[in-house]
């Protein structure tokens, strides 16, 4: 009897890997790209890496790893109120949570002030270059799920402070007079009448997204004909299951809720960026309104409702935001959606922004710092580099002076900044100087 067990506690663990050879594959349920099965030999001669990209397409594509996954998370939530996933955070009455949240929830590793002030500044540039422009501008963030939720976070994680990225960019944008769409406060005073995350996933459900829809259309659609179905039914649905929920339980489909609305969301692609991620675009008959926006993955609930409503949107992933399709065509309005958990990226990397032209000849000299000591490098027309002497982004201006030509570039953490020259400025090294100038 015994042998029996250990045969079949042998087979039990053989199983996987006997069905992976007989081509048995799982279905993927993860929002990301499986691995896979690697080549022992490339085109350069013998894979190196072979032994560790084949353990990486072991682990994500053995027979049954779906279903073992979702039973080992299974037992772990149930007796340890927590999973082995660390993506992830078990909360409250069915809340899961996304772990790369925890900061801003417990206003732990926070931006200083000065990568605050950069943030803004950022911002203001790209406000002012939308208005050159004729644009209206309007900037707003999608709040995390425990920024509206704190009550279903696991008692496990304490929160440190109240000051975290959102509430300290949100004083400075006010106080820099950048238009700014406060959606943290609108969907807290609205969620005791309907849930408005899913509970198993990171977004808000359509019920949440209405909310947005109808505070963006409120302040970029004033004179514009739009629907704002506050008076629409819905049903609920209990079918959802969430992209959180697919990271530990990716074997067993969720029966969560979801809305439906009775509503006639009408419009067409129009055929530019068809087919990709990054762009598409959008028309409807319902008024000529036109929309430049840039969005994260919230978009994706707002997006029937908003090109039901506007007569053309370009929607665009692109991060550093891309303004070059200001200039191939005539918009209305630039709109900009980030997810709170990111507000750290508008000072990792510089929007695709032409720097605005700035003279400094009319400046009292001891208002201005040359920074001789500063190295930057020059990729084709983008001057980049960090600064040797300290500034207030907000305020000061950072200038890259191009032959007899001055530009103001954009602020970084830590003392960057990268400035994207207009064609046909001068790129020599030995005519390009940094300046600071203190305001």
């Amino acid at each position: 009897m015994k042998k029996a067990y250990i045969s079949i506690f042998i087979l039990l663990c053989m199983l996987p890997s006997l069905l992976l050879i007989c081509g048995v594959k799982n279905k993927n349920y993860e929002n990301r790209p499986l691995a896979k099965m690697p080549s022992i030999i490339k085109n350069d001669g013998l894979n190196l890496d072979f032994p560790e990209e084949f353990d990486s397409y072991f682990s994500d594509n053995f027979a049954l790893r779906e279903q073992m996954v979702t039973a080992l998370n299974l037992i772990t939530v149930n007796t340890l109120s927590d999973t082995l996933n660390e993506k992830t955070v078990i909360g409250k009455n069915d809340f899961i949570f996304y772990a790369e949240t925890l900061d801003d929830y417990m206003g732990t590793n926070v931006l200083d002030d000065n990568s605050i002030e950069a943030a803004t500044k950022t911002l203001m540039l790209l406000q002012e270059a939308a208005q050159a422009n004729g644009e209206k501008f309007l900037f707003t963030v999608a709040p995390n799920k425990n920024s509206i939720y704190p009550e279903y976070m696991s008692d496990r994680f304490a929160v440190y402070s109240n000051d975290n990225n959102l509430s300290k960019l949100e004083k400075s944008l006010k106080q820099y007079g950048v238009n700014y769409l406060d959606l943290k406060s609108l969907l807290t005073e609205n969620k005791c009448e309907q849930e408005l995350y899913y509970r198993h996933d990171t977004h808000w459900n359509d019920y949440g997204a209405l909310i947005g829809y109808r505070a963006i259309m409120s302040k970029i659609a004033d004179g514009y004909s739009y629907e704002d179905y506050l008076d629409a039914k819905y049903k609920s649905v209990y079918d959802y299951s969430g992209d959180i929920h697919y990271f530990i339980f990716p074997s067993s489909k969720g029966s969560y809720e979801r809305v439906e609305y009775d509503v006639d969301l009408v419009y067409k692609q129009d055929g530019s960026g068809l087919g990709s991620r990054i762009t598409e675009g959008t028309k409807s008959d319902k008024n000529d309104l036109k929309i430049l926006f840039f969005h994260d993955s919230f978009y994706e609930a707002l997006k029937p409702y908003m090109s039901s409503n506007v007569g053309r949107i370009l929607y665009s992933a692109e991060f550093p935001y891309n303004y070059s399709h200001l200039y191939k065509e005539d918009f209305d309005v630039v709109l900009i959606e980030l997810v709170e958990r990111n507000i750290d990226l508008l000072v990792e990397k510089a929007p695709q922004v032409e720097a605005p032209q700035r003279n400094i000849d009319g400046i009292d000299k001891k208002m201005i710092y040359h920074d001789d000591k500063c190295e930057f490098e020059i990729n084709k027309n983008v001057v980049s580099g960090k600064l040797t002497a300290s500034f207030s982004p907000a305020n000061d201006m950072i200038i890259v002076k191009s032959g007899n030509k001055e530009y103001e570039a954009f602020p970084l953490k830590d003392g960057g900044f990268s400035c994207t020259l207009p064609d046909g400025a001068e790129l020599d090294s030995d005519k390009i100087e940094i300046f600071i100038v203190k305001n």
